[in-house]
C-alpha cells in the first residue's frame, strides 16, 4: 500500500474539495450541521476552512485565494499537545493502514487495546502506588458516562450488601435460644421510639413496644413476655431501617461549581453552567455542586447527605447479655468528580489543600473520588497528571484529548482495581471502543511522553515563559486583564468584564457574552493568532497550544495581546471591530487613537419606581453617536456590522438614568437597546421572520421585569411589530405603552406652533388628514375638528363610505358641543362646532323644532348638498383635493412617497408627516420653499438638562414623545396599560395634562424620522 503524502505536500496540493469555495463550506455547515454556531462563526468571520495543519500552525485560504498561516494557541481545546499531524503519529497511522490492521474485530482479544491498558496501568502505578484497570471509549464525555455508571453500580452493590447484612444480623439474633434472657439496652429503646418511625406507629405504639419499655423496669416478667417484646423490638428496628432506605431516592454525585464534564445526558448533569445543564435538569443522575475551595461547604454537602442505619447487636453487660444497636452511617453520594484544573470554567487551579480535603471526605464517606484529567492529563501541565503536582491520588482517572495524539478519538476510564466490579466489563461496551487504529495511536502518544522528558519539560518551560509575558502585559494594562492563571501549557487569560464599561459597544458585547469571541476574531484577523474563550466564561481566553510552540510564537502572541489591550483601554472599537468589515491590516498596523469617554459618575440611589423603554437605531450612522469609538466606519460598513450582529446580540441594558419632574417626583429610566436598525427590522418584517422579532421582544420583557420596572414603553418599529403592545406576552406586572398618545399630542402641538411661525391663523385654517380611517389619523381628525373650521378627510377611493361615517361622528361631536353651550359661548366657538353654528343648518336641531334620527349622517349629507366644497367636513379619495388645505397631517403606511409638489396649494402650507415611512417626497422640500414639512415634536424635559440617549439624534435635554410617555407613567404612578392598541382623544388629552403637571413640554420641532 502506498504511503500517505506528508502534510506539507497535502497543503501545497490543496484539499480533495478544492472545487468548493470556502464560503460554500461555511454556508453548508450552517445550513446542515450547526446553524447557531455557524451563524456565530460567520458573524465574527471565524468561519475559516482550514485545509491543513502542521506543527503549531493551521492554514486557510483568504478571499484572494492566497494561503494564510495561523499560529494555533487553541490546540484542539487541549487535544493537539503534539501539534497538528505530528510526524511520529502520522507514521504510525500510515503503518496501521498499510499493515491492514483490522478496525472491526469486536469480540476478540484486541492487542493494541491491551497495550494501552498495560501502559496506562504501569504509568499510574508508578505515580500512585495503586493498580488500575482501563476501559477505553471514544470521547471524554463517554469516559465520564462510564465513570458514572461504574460508580452507581458499586454504590448499589454496597447498599444491597449492607441491607442484606443488617437483616441477616436481626434474623440471627432473633433465633437465639436464650433470647428471653437478653436485656434491652437503652440505645435500642431510643431507636425504636425515635422519629424515624412512621407517624401513625409513633403516636400509637403497639402493645409489644409498650411492653418492651415496661419490661426494663419489670425484671420479674416471665420469659415469654420478655422474648416477645425483644422480637418486636427487632422488627421495629428493621422498620426504622426500611423507612430510611425508602426515603433515600437516587444517590447524588458531587461536582464543583464552574465544573465542566461534558454534554452527554449524564455528563451534562455534572456540568455547572446553566446554559448547558438547565434544559436537561430532572433527567438522569442527581448532582450537587460545591464551591471550589470552601472546605466547610464540602463537609456540609457530605454530612447533609448522610443517613443512619442501625445494626442490632448483643453485647455483654454487667448483668448479662444486652440487646443494643450499632449505628451505620450511609453516605448518599455515589461519586465526587473534580477537574484538578477547571478548564472550561475558566482555567482555575484547584488548591492542593482543597484537593486533599476532597480525598479525605471521599475516603471517610466511602465514595470514589474521580479526577477528570481529560484536559490536564497527558503532560500538558508539565507532568503526566496534574494531580501528581498536588500529591493527591484519586480512585478513578479520566483521560482523553491528547491521548489520541491529536489524530484519533479515544478516551480512557481508569478505575482502582480494588473497587472494580467485573460485571462492568460485560454490561458497559461500545462498538467502536478499543479499535486497533485509535489504540495504536494512543500507545504511540504515551510512548512519546515517556520516551524522555522533552514533552514534560517543554510544557513547563514554555508555559512558565508565556505566563511571565502575560503577567507583564497585565501589569501594563491592569484595567484590561483581570488575571493570568494556569500551569504549563494550560493557561487562562481572563479579561476584565465589560458589562459596566462606559463604552457602549464594549458594554453590549460584555452583557451578551460575545466579548471573548470578538477578541478571538480580532487576534485571528489582525495578528494571525488562533485563540478561543472558555465555554463557561467567555471573558477568559484559553491558551492550550502544542508543546512544539516556539519562543517566537509566544512573542507574537504577546504582541497581539498587548495591542488588543491598548485598543480596549482606549475604547477604540473601530480598531477592535474593523476586521468584521474586512478592513483588517495585519501587515500594516496603525496607531490606535484614544476614544475613551469620561467615566460616568456613580449611579444615584435607586428611585422607588422604574420604567423601561425598548428602542433601536434609526440609521446605521447612529452607531457613531452610540459609540464614538466606531468613528472611521462608513455608513455601509456600520450597516454591515449591524447585519452581522443582529442574530447574536439580544436586547441589552443601558445605565439607568434618574428623571426628575417639576413637581419633585423621581423615576429611573431604564433603556433596553435592541441592536437593530429600522432597515434590519424592516427586512425581518418583509421576510415574515416574526418569530425572531418575537423572541427579542420576549427577552426585553424579561429584562424589564428582572430590573424591577413597573412600566415598559415601545418606540419606533418595536411598537409596530408588537401591534401597539397588543401582541406582547408574559408581561406580568408591567404596564405597557406604545407612547402613541403623547406622540399625537406633541405632534399636534408642533403643528400649531409651526403654523403660527409660518403666519397661518390656525382658527381660520383649512386642514386635511391623509389616512383618516386609521386610529392615529382619526384622533388627529378629532383634534383638528376642535380648532379649525374646515377639515378634509382623505382615504382610498374604495373607502369613501367609511370616511363619511368618520365625518358624521365629527359632526355629532360638534353638535354635542353646541348643545352643551349657551348662546354667548356658541358665538365664541371655533373649529367645526363654530362652523356648524355659523352655517344656520343646526338651528332647528338645537331648539328642538327639528328631529333627526341619525343626526351625524344627516348633517354630512345636508351640508354637502347645501355648501358643497365649502362644507366644514369633506371626504375625498383624491389627493388633488389637498390644494385647499394649508394644514396637512399624513398618517398612512404606504411604502413609497405619495405627496408631491403639484398636489399642494399656494403657501404657506405646513405638513405634519408622521407616516412610516414618510409620505412626503423629498422634492417637496426642494421645490416648494413655501411648504414646511415637520415630522412631529420632541419633548423638553423639565429638570434633566443633560439627558441624552446614546445613538439617538435628539438635542440634549430632549427626547421623543413615546419615551416621555413611559417616564410620565412612572412619575404619575400609572400602573395600567396606557397607549395599548388603539388610542383615544380622551387619553391624548389626559396624558397632555399629566405632561403639563410634571413640566414636560414641547421642545424642538422634529425634522428627522424616529423610525
Amino acid at each position: 500500500m502506498q504511503g500517505l503524502p506528508p502534510p506539507r505536500a497535502l497543503r501545497r496540493g490543496a484539499s480533495d474539495h478544492s472545487e468548493l469555495v470556502p464560503q460554500s463550506h461555511s454556508a453548508r455547515y450552517t445550513e446542515h450541521c450547526r446553524p447557531s454556531i455557524g451563524k456565530r462563526l460567520h458573524a465574527m468571520r471565524m468561519d475559516k476552512v482550514y485545509h491543513c495543519g502542521q506543527g503549531a500552525s493551521l492554514f486557510y485560504r483568504g478571499e484572494d485565494g492566497r494561503e494564510v498561516e495561523v499560529c494555533d494557541f487553541v490546540g484542539g481545546f487541549g487535544a493537539a499537545l503534539f501539534g497538528h499531524n505530528p510526524p511520529e503519529l502520522v507514521a504510525r497511522a500510515q503503518r496501521t493502514l498499510a499493515e491492514g490492521l483490522p478496525f472491526n474485530s469486536q469480540g476478540s482479544a484486541r492487542p493494541e487495546a491491551a497495550k494501552v491498558g498495560a501502559r496506562l496501568g504501569e504509568m499510574l502505578a508508578r505515580r500512585t502506588g495503586r493498580r488500575y484497570l482501563t476501559t477505553l471509549a471514544n470521547s471524554g464525555a463517554e469516559a465520564v458516562e462510564g465513570a458514572i455508571k461504574h460508580a452507581i453500580l458499586v454504590w448499589n452493590n454496597r447498599l444491597r450488601a449492607l441491607v442484606r447484612d443488617l437483616r441477616a444480623d436481626g434474623v440471627r439474633i432473633s433465633r437465639r435460644r436464650d433470647l428471653a434472657r437478653v436485656a434491652v439496652g437503652g440505645r435500642l429503646r431510643e431507636v425504636v421510639g425515635a422519629p424515624q418511625l412512621p407517624a401513625e406507629l409513633s403516636e400509637h405504639p403497639p402493645t409489644a413496644v409498650l411492653e418492651l419499655r415496661t419490661l426494663v423496669h419489670r425484671p420479674e416478667a416471665d420469659d415469654d413476655a420478655r422474648g416477645g417484646a425483644l422480637a418486636e423490638a427487632l422488627e421495629r428496628l428493621d422498620a426504622v431501617n426500611r423507612g430510611t432506605l425508602e426515603g433515600l431516592g437516587k444517590p447524588v454525585f458531587l461536582a464543583l461549581e464552574r465544573a465542566f464534564h461534558g454534554k452527554t445526558s449524564g455528563a451534562v448533569q455534572l456540568t455547572h453552567s446553566d446554559e448547558y445543564r438547565e434544559p436537561f435538569v430532572g433527567f438522569g443522575i442527581e448532582a450537587a455542586f460545591v464551591p471550589c475551595g470552601d472546605v466547610a461547604a464540602l463537609h456540609e454537602a457530605v454530612a447533609g447527605r448522610t443517613s443512619t442505619l442501625y445494626r442490632p447487636v448483643v453485647r455483654a453487660g454487667a448483668e448479662g447479655d444486652e440487646l443494643s444497636v450499632e449505628e451505620i452511617p450511609l453516605v448518599h453520594i455515589a461519586g465526587f468528580f473534580v477537574e484538578p484544573i477547571q478548564g472550561e470554567g475558566g482555567i482555575h487551579v484547584v488548591p492542593k489543600a482543597y484537593l486533599e480535603r476532597c480525598r479525605e471526605e471521599a475516603t471517610a464517606g466511602g465514595f470514589p473520588l474521580v479526577f477528570d484529567e481529560i484536559q490536564t492529563g497527558m503532560g500538558r501541565t508539565g507532568t503526566f497528571l496534574f494531580s501528581e503536582q498536588q500529591g493527591v491520588v484519586a480512585d478513578y482517572y479520566l483521560l482523553s484529548k491528547s491521548l489520541g495524539g491529536g489524530m484519533a478519538k479515544v478516551s480512557a476510564l481508569l478505575m482502582d482495581a480494588a473497587q472494580y466490579d467485573e460485571r462492568f466489563g460485560r454490561i458497559h461496551t461500545s462498538t467502536f471502543a478499543e479499535d486497533c487504529h485509535s489504540a495504536a495511536l494512543a500507545v504511540t502518544a504515551l510512548n512519546l511522553l515517556e520516551r524522555d522528558d522533552e514533552v514534560y519539560a517543554s510544557c513547563q518551560r514554555i508555559g512558565a515563559s508565556l505566563i511571565e509575558r502575560l503577567e507583564a502585559i497585565r501589569s501594563e494594562f491592569p484595567g484590561v486583564i483581570e488575571q493570568v492563571r494556569g500551569r504549563g501549557l494550560m493557561i487562562g487569560l481572563e479579561l476584565c468584564s465589560q458589562t459596566e464599561s462606559s463604552c457602549t459597544t464594549l458594554r453590549a458585547l460584555g452583557q451578551q457574552h460575545l466579548f471573548g469571541y470578538v477578541v478571538a476574531g480580532y487576534l485571528l484577523h489582525e495578528h494571525r493568532l488562533r485563540v478561543f474563550p472558555t465555554l463557561s466564561n467567555s471573558d477568559t481566553l484559553r491558551l492550550e497550544p502544542s508543546y512544539r510552540i516556539t519562543e517566537d510564537d509566544c512573542d507574537r502572541l504577546a504582541e497581539g495581546i498587548r495591542r488588543l489591550c491598548e485598543a480596549i483601554e482606549k475604547q477604540n472599537t473601530h480598531e477592535l471591530l474593523k476586521f468584521i468589515a474586512g478592513l483588517e491590516s495585519p501587515d500594516d498596523p496603525q496607531g490606535i487613537a484614544d476614544r475613551r469617554r469620561p467615566a460616568p459618575p456613580p449611579p444615584p440611589p435607586r428611585a422607588a419606581r422604574r420604567v423601561a423603554f425598548l428602542g433601536h437605531f434609526i440609521h446605521p450612522r447612529d452607531l457613531i453617536d452610540f459609540d464614538p469609538g466606531l468613528e472611521g466606519f462608513s455608513e455601509e460598513q456600520l450597516g454591515s456590522l449591524l447585519d452581522r450582529f443582529k442574530d447574536l446580540v439580544d436586547p441589552f441594558l443601558m445605565p439607568a438614568i434618574p428623571i426628575r419632574s417639576a413637581s419633585g417626583a423621581l423615576v429611573d429610566f431604564q433603556l433596553i437597546a435592541l441592536f437593530e436598525s429600522s432597515a434590519t427590522i424592516g427586512a425581518h418584517m418583509r421576510a415574515r421572520n416574526r418569530h425572531f422579532l418575537d423572541d427579542k421582544i420576549d427577552i426585553a420583557v424579561e429584562l424589564a421585569k428582572s430590573t424591577g420596572c413597573q412600566v415598559m414603553g415601545y418606540g419606533g418599529f418595536t411598537s409596530i411589530i408588537t401591534n401597539n403592545c397588543l401582541d406582547v406576552k408574559n408581561t406580568g406586572p408591567l404596564a405597557l405603552t406604545s407612547g402613541n398618545s403623547l406622540t399625537v399630542a406633541m405632534g399636534f402641538e408642533a403643528l400649531v406652533r409651526t403654523a403660527e411661525e409660518e403666519g397661518i391663523e390656525f382658527a381660520a385654517g383649512s386642514a386635511a388628514v391623509i389616512g383618516a380611517l386609521g386610529n392615529i389619523g382619526s384622533v388627529y381628525g378629532e383634534l383638528l375638528a376642535r380648532r379649525v373650521p374646515r377639515l378634509l378627510l382623505v382615504g382610498r377611493p374604495a373607502h369613501r363610505r367609511r370616511l363619511r361615517a368618520v365625518a358624521a361622528r365629527i359632526y355629532e361631536t360638534a353638535l354635542d358641543t353646541l348643545r352643551a353651550s349657551d348662546a354667548a359661548e356658541r358665538t365664541a366657538l371655533g373649529g367645526i362646532a363654530g362652523a356648524l353654528w355659523r352655517s344656520e343648518t343646526v338651528g332647528g336641531l338645537l331648539n328642538g323644532s327639528e328631529q333627526v334620527e341619525d343626526v351625524g349622517p344627516w348633517l354630512f349629507a345636508e351640508l354637502e348638498r347645501t355648501l358643497g366644497r365649502e362644507a366644514p367636513v369633506r371626504v375625498s379619495g383624491d389627493l388633488s383635493d389637498l390644494t385647499d388645505a394649508n394644514l396637512i397631517v399624513s398618517t398612512t403606511n404606504d411604502p413609497a412617497p405619495i405627496l408631491f409638489p403639484s398636489m399642494l396649494g399656494e403657501g404657506p402650507v405646513v405638513i405634519c408627516d408622521i407616516s412610516v415611512p414618510t409620505d412626503t417626497d423629498p422634492s417637496v422640500r426642494t421645490e416648494r420653499p413655501d411648504v414646511t414639512v415637520i415630522l412631529g415634536g420632541v419633548v423638553r424635559l423639565p429638570c434633566n438638562e443633560d439627558f441624552r440617549i446614546p445613538g439617538v439624534s435628539v438635542a440634549t435635554g430632549e427626547t421623543y414623545a413615546c419615551v416621555s410617555e413611559s417616564m410620565l407613567m412612572g412619575l404619575e404612578g400609572i400602573d395600567e396599560h396606557y397607549s395599548f392598541g388603539s388610542i383615544s382623544i380622551e387619553r391624548v388629552e389626559a396624558i397632555m395634562e399629566v405632561a403639563e403637571s410634571h413640566g414636560f413640554a414641547l421642545g424642538r420641532i422634529k425634522d428627522a424620522p424616529s423610525y
